[in-house]
């Protein structure tokens, strides 16, 4: 049975895994020193491939010419057991409302949201949470909530007016677009002449609010202005000079470079395939809210081709990939699974209906994942983890300097609130890329990452290491750092492998020298990995 092409790749479904016998390649690294002078064969020679011969992981890959961009090859195993997740959107509603009934038990007479750690008002989390709230009162649920929503408008509104010294921790780019989008949900709920204050406030120009041009920062202001264009706040003239600015100068160089069109935020090094998610994201968004300036069409080329590949990037269990900073924080699976959402409808939209369902699907994986960090302990139930394990948050395990309680489960919220009204029709799930397997990639050298999938079965693998701290922290250690399946616990300890100053920890080799064990993953300032295919048989996938 032929499956539709997925982001050009034609997959070709056995219904018998036996019944055919390619020639297939499977993914090897090989360890070489960085400093000058020093022998190449430091005895790592092919560590990936005895990592992946060790755990069963036998990719079934075709070998194909070196300029094409993914490795596949147009076939993959029997599915294992798969039905539909059937996640109804109301599922959303739920948990937005269970954070938000969480939040509102922190904020103070003004309306804003004290964080329960450092009892201060952070960030974006009061517009946030104000926005959720008025989605779900929108949509007829927790109208209890309500007062608690306003007030919180009433704040932001009142401090986006102020300027961006009256804008908590000076993040301004990060109130425009949710305020903006805020006024919709709440039109109707409240008094007419509070809405028309709140739609005054919302005019402060542009220049009074943001802070930063910097990588993905400016996105949000990108995606905000125009969405205020499009509510008549500002000049839409205006509005559209600011994007082409924005995009010209900094923007479009993040995003641009083929094959993969993935957003480069160069927050850490390697790259951050976590914020990689935000910044594309924020570009989705604006092109999904029309914007028509003279590189709209652009803009939304290259944020649809970059989500396409982030289908392949998605494991099994609907976690975004490992490495760079805020690797392993639970709100980063909302952004993926929002940009699912607008793709599936934009699908749908195009009659390419497979591929809707598997954007369906990868949406609903994601949504799936974050509920595995959703807290049911006394005070701070309903709310989530920032970070993906169960340590006491206080210990801010695995946190960058900017992740606290308040401002992420907000972004949490916040983005699932637009995922909620992203999600318009019915669409029927389609097996997810990484559900089906069949391709090897390697990402470009700012990531450093290579991610393959045989059967559904999926590796990822890091081809060099971080080896100075970034935000507080060393994010991507050298090594294999995941293996994934569908229904299994994919990280590896409490985030996908470890580094630290001290030292690191993923699969991979550990040796003798000197007397002394060293391991692979503890020696980023030593070791890069080339990657490399090699022949190898399908039938051996787990």
């Amino acid at each position: 049975m032929r499956t539709p092409p997925i982001d050009g790749i034609e997959n070709a479904q056995a219904t018998d895994a036996s019944s055919k016998t390619v020639q297939t390649a499977a993914p090897a690294g090989q360890i070489e020193r960085r400093e000058a002078g020093v022998p190449r064969s430091a005895t790592f020679v092919k560590w990936a491939a005895c990592l992946v011969a060790v755990s069963g992981l036998l990719m079934s890959l075709q070998a194909v010419d070196t300029a094409d961009a993914v490795v596949t090859t147009g076939y993959h195993l029997t599915a294992r057991p798969w039905k539909p997740l059937g996640t109804p959107r109301s599922r959303y509603l739920d948990a937005i409302e269970a954070d938000c009934r969480f939040t509102a038990q922190h904020q103070d007479v003004s309306g804003a949201v004290i964080d329960p750690f450092q009892k201060r008002e952070l960030q974006y989390a009061t517009p946030y949470f104000a926005y959720a709230v008025g989605t779900l009162v929108d949509a007829g649920c927790a109208e209890d909530l309500l007062p608690s929503g306003v007030q919180a408008m009433e704040h932001a509104t009142a401090c986006f007016a102020g300027g961006l010294d009256s804008i908590p921790d000076r993040h301004g780019n990060f109130f425009i677009a949710v305020l903006t989008e805020a006024l919709e949900v709440y039109e109707g709920h409240v008094p007419e002449e509070q809405w028309h204050r709140w739609r005054e406030r919302m005019k402060t120009p542009l220049r009074n609010v943001i802070s930063s041009d910097a990588n993905n920062w400016e996105t949000y202001a990108m995606k905000g202005e125009w969405a205020r264009a499009c509510a008549g706040l500002v000049d839409r003239s205006s509005a559209i000079s600011a994007i082409e600015q924005d995009w010209q100068a900094r923007q479009h160089a993040r995003i641009a470079p083929a094959p993969w069109f993935l957003y480069h935020d160069r927050t850490s090094d390697p790259d951050t395939l976590s914020v990689e998610v935000v910044g594309r994201g924020n570009l989705l968004a604006l092109a999904n809210l029309g914007y028509d300036g003279p590189s709209g069409a652009e803009i939304r080329r290259l944020a649809e081709e970059g989500t396409r590949v982030s289908l392949l990037l998605q494991d099994p269990s609907g976690q975004v990939p490992a490495n760079g900073r805020t690797d392993d924080h639970v709100w980063v699976d909302v952004g993926d699974q929002l940009a699912f959402e607008v793709m599936a409808e934009r699908m749908l939209e195009q009659h390419e209906k497979w591929l809707a369902g598997q954007y369906r699907r990868a949406s609903l994986l994601a949504f799936q994942s974050i509920g595995r960090w959703r807290r049911t302990d006394g005070a701070f139930a309903g709310s989530y983890y920032v970070t993906k394990n169960h340590f006491d948050p206080a210990l801010r395990v695995g946190y960058q300097d900017a992740s606290q309680y308040s401002n992420y489960n907000g972004s949490l919220m916040f983005h699932l609130a637009e995922a909620y009204r992203a999600r318009t029709a019915a669409i029927e799930e389609q097996p997810a890329p990484s559900e089906i397997g069949g391709y090897a990639l390697e990402l470009d050298p700012e990531y450093s990452s290579v991610i393959a999938n045989a059967g559904g079965f999926q590796m990822q693998a890091n081809l060099r290491g971080q080896t100075a701290k970034s935000s507080g922290n060393f994010w991507t250690p050298l090594g294999v750092v995941r293996f994934a399946r569908t229904g299994w616990e994919t990280r590896l300890g409490p985030s996908d492998g470890a580094l630290t100053a001290a030292g690191g920890v993923t699969f991979a080799p550990e040796f003798s020298e000197d007397g002394q064990w060293l391991r692979l993953a503890s020696l980023s300032k030593r070791y890069v990995g080339q990657w490399s295919v090699q022949f190898v048989h399908p039938l051996l996938v787990l």
